[in-house]
This record gives structure tokens, sequence and C-alpha cells, in this order.
């Protein structure tokens, strides 16, 4: 039955009738007793409903896009509302009400999801197993408004809510059967029952119930997909269940598709908030624990349900990893008060340790927030979406570095202490790289190169405990090798390994001959057990490749082996250890084996190129020594020493100053640039490395700017283009700041030309640091650009003519502006001229503007669109060389046009056909956002 609105004053058969109806409006108003507007309302209309009264708009914080997610989020995990909001106030909106939350679910119709096992009572035999860890359900998503059909696979543990996410672009036999296997390797328990969606395209058919028993999934035969006792259920939203019925029901399924790769960016996102969601939200359902923290409270009732303890990751390398990173950054956070046994300043003590006032102690936590990003750099190679197995994610670091600078302990410790956490956080994480290491980067993105971009030249000559360093190495060489399982059906070469384990050390001192010998047989044992198996079976491509992956990651642990076997058992200083490394490295005449396995385990390039088995002999030792030399300089890594939080603030203070250097537009009477000022962070070399490696991007800033002050601009470009750009992109400003220097100095300079690549990263570090504000939030750093491209199709881009240009005015505008800051004093400018300032490149753009704005100026205001463009058209001085070539080019070429977006008719017909909606509305989009193209260039009078 049709509702009717309460105000209303026609019935349903009233409106049918006025409808249906050949008498005036007047007769049937007059008849029905109603107002002649609501019959012509009426009788306009086709049906007899009324429309609905819900504003258009309704005044909700959440956005469209943000409820469509918190509503798949329901559908997906079926949470609820208490959990949902728990979600909701993680990663959408902190403010989000409960009543709010109800409401856009109300809206869509999703208040009560049912769940397909409700039927089955509480307390009963089958509820008591659905509420243990191990019942998993498979569900997925097709995600609107992406590139083809993409589809979002989540796989969700009842019992604790843990779940884990995929994205892939498409379903298929490949995607799905590797997701299936990540599934089995996040979570740390058995899994009993995968409970699948029937949109996941499983089949219908069901085995006779004899075979439920001895059949298993196609799937199943691939030696990383054998689930123990897997039973597999197909459920539905809709399907319910008779209290009778057996739980589980053996479903198996097969697919047909190819595989495809995954989305990056979106699953690099996933990544993090599934992790802060296992990790980090506190649910209602589960008593405000996190889903991770209900497995450990499982796993301590019941540890036989886990295949392993639920730690902070079920991954065995990125658990090493995090591990091991968590100890780098709380042992960055000591700090070592000289006053006699005196607590630091806003330190309290607890049982925990010492912790930091939240009201104070302020300096220590910005500083934390600087020193941060250089290790986020590190790290970031290794989450390249080009690795197949990434040893290591970004946001799993990010996610770790925020957990930690919340609530940071600050422990005062001795020298002695921080020796010994160097060796164990800083030496091993290194050594583990070379144990655990089962991908491939690039030289200028891996781990090593990194760390030897952030702690070059800063060795210092300190004594270890080798007997330590050789225990701590031998237990991760065993935990590694017990790992690969060769098929060698005898066990030689696993006891051989093990043998070989057992002999290192300062006391046994195993040559690398021999090394290289045992790997030799070993190599050879496992091949030969892979050629007779294959004899022995018809289809072996995935075992042959497992096994020759294993084999690829034997020869790491006999590196490993033979690099600690060159410690001795007295104490040694690290210039010699990595002398001994040297020559491990560098001995043609007994290490030729071991240098090849260094070139395939970190797939590192020279000055001269890729260094091949072939081509070994050819390039010689002089090559290979350049290409390992960031792993040696990595071995002369000194010691954390103590940051002072009294220096630190004088530190930051000098920071903020040079930001707002490039972020306020400069102004006669403000404060001017003085060299001196900055003197604490340009004497670096004085202090710690600490300091040095924190402050040492904003040293060599400064001294580029010290060389633009005194007018020794080939010299500033040249430390330009050598600016550690890889160590500060964390920072943001840092980039944005070489980026303009670059591209400044390159223009003032004649270089009017350079690579493709180098405009599109210089693009984006301009685009990514505009937008930013100084510390004191007085300023914006630049005007935000949000629509202008900045990549192009040309092989060589002329600095004027690239559609990024945009991006390229702004940094000259900057540059411009520094320039005049660089060249003030407090008794006005040295030279008025400006020889450092850029003024040829712009007059082209000055003119043209000029002239064509003058023309604007003779059109009447009066006039509307059309008429201002015939206007334009009739009374032109200006001629067709003038138009064709130089006024339209430009305006097609460049984004000159934005400047005059109130002239939006006249351009589109200037410029003919090729100026598309498209540009239109960037036009407009921009000329509402942004400044007139006319502030670019500066030109500033004094008097």
């Amino acid at each position: 039955m049709t509702s009717l609105h309460p105000n209303a004053t026609t019935t349903v058969e009233q409106r049918k009738f006025i409808q249906d109806s050949e008498l005036t409006v007047s007769e049937l108003a007059d008849m029905l007793g109603v107002s002649e507007r609501t019959v012509r309302r009426w009788k306009g209309r086709k049906a007899t409903e009324d429309y609905s009264h819900t504003p258009y708009r309704l005044p909700t914080k959440l956005t469209e896009e943000q409820q469509w997610f918190l509503i798949e989020i329901h559908n997906m995990l079926r949470l609820k509302l208490d959990d949902l909001l728990c979600i909701a106030r993680a990663f959408v909106l902190p403010t989000v009400s409960r009543s709010a939350l109800y409401r856009c679910l109300d809206r869509h119709g999703e208040t009560n999801i049912k769940d397909p096992l409700h039927d089955i009572p509480a307390k009963t035999k089958q509820r008591l197993q659905i509420n243990k860890p191990g019942f998993v359900e498979i569900t997925e998503r097709l995600l609107p408004e992406m590139p083809g059909d993409t589809y979002m696979l989540v796989a969700k543990d009842r019992a604790s809510h843990c779940v884990y996410i995929e994205m892939h672009e498409r379903k298929d036999a490949s995607n799905v059967m590797a997701f299936l296997k990540n599934v089995k390797a996040h979570f740390p328990f058995h899994i009993r029952v995968l409970s699948v969606d029937q949109r996941l395209g499983i089949s219908n058919e069901r085995p006779a119930l004899g075979e439920t028993e001895t059949q298993l999934p196609p799937f199943a035969s691939d030696i990383n997909l054998i689930f123990p006792k897997l039973k597999w259920m197909l459920i539905s939203n809709a399907l319910t269940m008779d209290n009778e019925i057996c739980l589980p029901e053996i479903i198996f399924s097969y697919f047909h598709k190819q595989s495809i790769d995954l989305w990056a960016d979106w699953k690099e996102q996933l990544i993090r908030y599934v992790y802060w969601y296992n990790h980090h939200v506190s649910l209602h359902s589960l008593k405000q624990l996190t889903p991770w923290g209900k497995l450990k409270r499982y796993y301590e009732i019941s540890p036989d349900l886990f295949i392993k303890k639920p730690l902070q990751s079920t991954s065995l390398n990125t658990h090493l990893f995090k591990d091991v990173l968590y100890n780098i950054f709380y042992s960055l956070k000591l700090i070592k008060d000289d006053t006699n046994d005196k607590k630091p300043e806003n330190i309290k003590h607890t049982r925990k340790g010492y912790v930091k006032q939240l009201n104070g102690f302020q300096s220590h936590q910005e500083m934390f927030d600087i020193y941060m990003p250089l290790f986020f750099n590190t790290m970031h190679s290794l989450s390249d979406v080009n690795i197949r197995l990434p040893l290591f994610r970004y946001q799993v670091l990010e996610c770790l570095y925020l957990e930690i600078a919340s609530t940071p302990i600050i422990t005062p410790l001795s020298d002695e202490k921080i020796k010994e956490c160097f060796i164990e956080h800083v030496l091993l994480p290194i050594m583990a790289v070379a144990i655990f290491s089962d991908f491939f980067v690039h030289a200028e993105q891996s781990f090593l190169y990194h760390i030897d971009r952030v702690l070059r030249l800063h060795m210092e000559n300190i004594e270890t405990n080798n007997q330590k360093l050789h225990f701590c190495i031998k237990k991760h060489l065993r935990k590694y090798i017990s790992d690969l399982n060769f098929c060698d059906s005898s066990g030689k070469s696993v006891k051989s390994i093990a043998r070989l384990i057992k002999d290192i050390g300062p006391n046994r001192i195993q040559n690398a001959d021999t090394i290289e010998r045992e790997f030799k047989a070993c190599s050879t044992n496992i091949m030969n057990g892979l050629k007779k198996k294959n004899n022995d079976t018809s289809n072996t491509d995935t075992e042959e490749r497992i096994e020759l992956s294993k084999l690829s990651l034997l020869k790491t642990a006999y590196l490993a082996m033979a690099l600690i076997s060159r410690i001795g058992c007295d104490p040694v200083r690290w210039t010699n250890f990595v002398c001994c490394y040297q020559g491990l490295i560098c001995n043609n005449e007994f290490m030729t084996c071991i240098k090849i396995h260094l070139q395939e385990l970190f797939a590192l390039e020279n000055l001269v190129g890729r260094v091949d088995a072939y081509q070994f002999d050819e390039l010689g030792k002089d090559n290979l020594k350049l290409q390992f030399a960031p792993l040696l300089n990595c071995l002369l890594t000194p010691v954390i020493r103590e940051l002072s939080v009294a220096k630190l603030q004088t530190h930051e203070s000098l920071v903020h100053q040079l930001k707002d250097l490039f972020s306020i537009s400069h102004q006669f009477g403000s404060a001017t640039y003085d060299r001196t000022t900055f003197k604490p962070i340009t004497d670096i070399d004085a202090q710690g490395w600490s300091y040095r490696t924190v402050f040492f991007p904003y040293a060599y800033l400064i001294k580029i700017l010290n060389c633009i002050q005194d007018n020794k601009l080939n010299e500033a470009y040249e430390l330009v283009g050598d600016a550690p750009y890889g160590a500060c992109k964390g920072f943001g400003f840092l980039p944005y700041a070489f980026s303009a220097l670059f591209i400044g100095l390159s223009i003032r300079l004649g270089k009017n030309t350079f690579n493709n690549d180098k405009l599109i990263e210089h693009s984006n570090y301009i685009i990514t640091g505009q937008g930013l504000f100084t510390t004191s939030q007085r300023s914006p750093i630049a005007i935000s650009q949000l629509i202008n491209n900045p990549y192009t199709n040309e092989q060589n881009n002329t600095l004027i003519s690239t559609t990024s240009n945009i991006q390229i005015l702004r940094a000259v505008n900057s540059y411009n502006h520094l320039v005049l800051k660089l060249g003030c004093t407090n008794d006005g400018y040295v030279n008025k001229q400006y020889p450092q300032a850029i003024h040829s490149v712009l007059d082209r753009l000055y003119t043209i503007k000029s002239r064509f704005m003058a023309e604007l100026e003779k059109i009447p205001p009066t006039l509307d669109n059309v008429g201002r463009a015939e206007f334009f058209m009739k009374n032109t001085k200006l001629t067709n060389k003038d138009l064709h070539g130089e006024l339209i080019p430009f305006l097609k070429g460049s984004s000159f046009k934005n400047c005059t977006s109130e002239h939006l008719l006249l351009i589109e017909f200037l410029c003919g056909p090729s100026y598309t909606p498209k540009d239109i509305a960037e036009t407009i989009q921009f000329a509402n956002q942004h400044q007139s193209i006319a502030l670019i260039y500066d030109a500033h009078n004094p008097g």
C-alpha cells in the first residue's frame, strides 16, 4: 500500500482521477476542494506516489565516499555498530558520533545484517567451534569507479575479527590461489574451516559423502597451500542452516583464468589499514581488545589451535625486521644525562622505566619527527611493488614509527650499553639482510645503499664482544637453514650445513675454500635429488621453481658463514673486521664463487655496468670494490650518541627560519638572511654523528644559499645537482627547496633543457611541497596546485614550452623571492641589480601578457561573452602573425591561459577546436583557487 504524506490533501484515487480527467484545472479544483496548484502538480505527473522529502544534501559530516567505505566495511566484516564506530573514528572521521553512524547505516538500509550462521544456537558444540580461532570467512567486493573490474578479497577470522585484505583487478585461479596462500601465511592459527562467499565464483557441485575425506581442492597440490584438516563451506548472506545439519560442508572449486598483478597504490594503503585495524583498533565486542590482542588471549588458553605464537607480525621475515627496527627506534631515543645521576628534564619514573611527560619535552618529539624520515627512506626500497616477495613493507614501518612516537620511553644508559645496543640493533639487521635476502633491488634504491648515504663517513674505533656477535648470527642461520626444507631425501645436505654452522666461530675458523667446496657438494646433491624427482613425476614446474629458489637462498647462508668465519676470538676493532670482509670479497684467487653470490644476492650495478658471472674476470676486483662499497661503508657505522635537548631546540628554531626563507614572500623591512645565524647547523662537524645525521641536509641547503649570496652560481648549481634528495624525501620541505633551487639555477645559467625524468621528479617535489605550512602555521610554502599534470611525452623538455611550466614558474617565483632575501641586509640591498635573479626568461611571458591584457581592457564590460569575443576580433590591432605566431601557440602550449580565465569564451575562440571542454574546466578550477600569474614575477622597487 502506498504511504501518503501526513499533510497530503489528496488520496491516491483522487490523484489518478486528476491525471485521467479531461476537465479543466479550475473545475477539478472546485470538485475536489483543493487548490489549482495541487491539481496542476498531479496532472503533470505520471505516478501517484509522493516524492521523497529527504533533503538533497543531508546535514552530515560524512562525505559520500566515507559513507560508502563504512557501508562496505559493515557488509564485509559484519561488524556491530560499536565496533564499526571504532573503525570509523580510527580511519574515517575522529569526531563521528554513534547516532550519526547509525543514521548513515539506516539511510542505506544496512542496520540489520544477518549473520549466515545465526540459526546455530548458542552454547552448542557447533557454536563453540565457530567461536574459536580457525573459522575463516572469505568474501569479495567489486570496487566501484575503478578501471576495469577491481575486486577486494577479504579473509576474516570469526573469533578474533582479525582480517587480511588484498585487491585484484579480476578474479581468476591464480589470484585466488595466491590470496589463499597469503591468508595461510598471515594467520598464526590452524585454519579449520574456510567459509566462502558464493559471489567468489566457487562451484555449487557437491561431492558424494564417501569422497569427502579423500578429495582435496585442485590448488592444494601446491606444497605451500596445504591446510591441515581443512574443510570448505559455501555460504552467502541469504543462506540459512538447520540446527541438525553438520556445520562444515565439503565444496571444492576450480578456476580457469589468467593471473594478474596487484594494484600497487591501493594495495599499500590496504596494508596500512589492515595493520592498524588488527593491532591498534580496540573493538567493543572483544571487550576493548584489539583483534591481535584477542588472538594472544586465545593462544594463552588453547595453544594447540595455533601454528606459532601470535607475535606482532606473522611472517618470519617481516617479524624479524619489525622487531629489529622497533629496537632501533627505541635506541634512537636513548638520552644520557651528563649531570650527576639526575633524571632528564620532564621525565618521570614508572614501573616500565622513564617515561616523558606529555605536556613537556616537545623538542625531543620534534627531533624524532625529523630523524625518522631518514629511516623511512632507508626502508622505502623494500616496498617496491615490482618485488615479488618484499622483505619489508614500508607501511608497516610507518605504523610502527607512529606507535612508538606516540608514547616514547627514554632510558639514560651508559656508553657500554649503547655500544651493545648498536651491535644488536644496527649491525645484526645488516647481517639479517644478507641472510634473509630473497628479493632484487636496484643500486640506487637498495637497503645498503641508503644505509651508506645516511651513515657514511662517521666511523669510530670501537671494540665489541665478538662472542655475542657469533652467537646471534649462528642462531639466525640455524633458523634460516631449517626453513629451507630441501628435497634431499638422505638429509646429508642439511646435516652438512648444520655441522658447518656449529664449527664456525672464534675457536674454529672455517676458511673460504672449505665453504666453497661444501657449497658445491650440497648443490650437487640438491640438483641430483631434483633430477631424480623430475624423472618420477610428469608435472614438476612448481616444485622445480621452489627448489631452485631454495638453492639460490643457500648461497646467502654460505656467504654469511664465510663472513663470520673471518672474525677472530679476540676483541677486534671494526676497522679490522671490515678489512677481513673486504679481503673476503676482493680475493680473486679463492673467493670467485662468493663474489658471484654477492652479485646475485644484491643485484647491484657498479659504475661501468652489470657484473654477471661471465663478465667477472673481465671487470676485475677494482669494479667489485666499487660495487660493494656501500656494504663496506655500512659496517663502518658508529654507535648511537646522545642528543642534547637544549641544543636541539636551537637547531629546530633555525630550521623554522629556513622554511620561512622559502615560504614567505619578500617584503621591504622584513627579516634578512644572516649566515652567521645558521652557524650552529653549518658547524655540525664539531658535533656527534647523530647531529650530523639529523641536520646534514639542512647544512647542505645553507651551503647552497651561501654560494648564491656570494654570486657563485655555478658552484651552487653543482651542489644542488648532488643534493641528498633520497635522504630527505620524508621531510617535504627539503625536496621542495632543492627542486626550486635546481630549476631556478638551471634557468639563470641558461641550461634551458634537461632530461624528462628529472623534470618529472622535480615537478613532483614542487607539487608535494606546495600547501605545506611552516611550523608556526604563519604562511604556506607555496600555493597548492591541483590540476596541472607534470608528465609529458617529450624526450627533452624546453623549460618554457613544457606543459609543466606552471611548476617551473612557481619555482622561478620562489627562487626570485629567495634571491631578494639573500641580497638584502638591514641597511638595504647589497646590489640593486640582483645579478642572481631571473629576468630574461619571463620577458616574453610579460610582453605577450601585456599586449593581450591591453586589448582585453578595451572591451566594454557590459557585453556578454559572445559580444566580447566579437568586439575583440573586430577592433584588435594584433596582426595574424601576432595571433598565430605567438599568442595562440602560447595559450595552447602553456598554463598562461589560466591567468585570463575570466575571458574563457574568447580564449576558446582564439585557440580553436583543440581547446577542449576539459581545458575550460581546469581553467575555471584554477581561476577559483589561485592568484594571477602576474605575481610570479615580482618587480620589487625598494623606493
